[in-house]
């Protein structure tokens, strides 16, 4: 059971780290988005609130995963 803990921790870190990668890429291109916009005077608000509440999901969902394979570490 300690094996299917570690592959799950695993596969938790590793959705952490793809997940940070689509979040900072789709950031990147609000940016630039809003660059360009700006470059011909029109205005874009900004997604930071949205941005903030995706990443607020996703910490709270690696809590879970990790009070998960937690439980399966100590059984």
């Amino acid at each position: 059971m300690k094996t299917a803990g570690f592959i799950l921790l695993g596969l938790a870190a590793l959705d952490l780290v793809m997940l940070m990668l689509l979040l900072w890429t789709v950031w990147y291109a609000h940016r630039a988005v809003r660059k360009e916009a700006a470059a011909k005077g029109e205005h874009v608000p900004s997604a930071g609130r949205d941005f903030r509440l995706l990443f607020g999901i996703l910490v709270g969902g690696l809590i879970c995963l990790g009070g998960a394979s937690l439980l399966l570490l100590a059984a």
